[in-house]
């Protein structure tokens, strides 16, 4: 939400999780909100239970939580407010979310390092092979462009994990 989170407009951090750190056996991402003064506070947290009139619902209790329509990932994923394109977007090991709130409607955006890449092209990047656990930097985003980081597999089955640094940029549609 920009410089000293500048951009915000209700005083609440959100944030985008999945169901469990290890062994998920489910694809869902849920949220959460904490007003920023409280963001240490864990009882102060809330889940989003779903969108009634198209207003967002808010619970203390995590058994509440339903997942966000449109969102899945299988692996942990990445979330920001991108301002010059005035949407949140969340990275996953293979898919670009957008959406113009957090609580949705969340679409794909896009497929970067998807499985099902040709992963013979001379464009797929070998470093990423097996890549995964991105996470976008939200400092020196662009007019249609963002940057991020990626973890991944030099050569299989060698587990020697490298840092890599990608720039994503986006075809704007209007």
């Amino acid at each position: 939400m920009g410089k000293s989170y500048g951009l915000n407009k209700d005083g609440y951090v959100y944030a985008l999780g999945i169901g469990t750190e290890w062994h998920w056996t489910s694809r869902n991402v849920y949220l959460c909100r904490v007003p920023r003064e409280n963001i240490l506070t864990y009882s102060a947290y809330t889940y989003f239970t779903g969108l009634t009139a198209g207003k967002p619902g808010w619970s203390s209790s995590q058994d509440e939580a339903l997942p966000l329509n449109g969102v899945q990932t299988g692996q942990q994923g990445s979330a920001m407010f991108h301002p010059q394109v005035g949407r949140y977007l969340f990275l996953t090991e293979s898919k670009l979310y957008d959406a113009p709130a957090p609580w949705g409607p969340w679409t794909v955006a896009g497929t970067w390092n998807a499985p099902d890449c040709n992963k013979t092209s001379p464009d797929w990047p070998i470093n990423w092979q097996g890549g995964y656990m991105p996470g976008i930097i939200s400092k020196d985003t662009g007019p249609d462009y963002f940057w991020f980081t990626v973890s991944g597999q030099h050569k299989v089955p060698k587990i020697a994990y490298q840092l890599q640094l990608g720039k994503m940029r986006m075809v704007l549609q209007h």
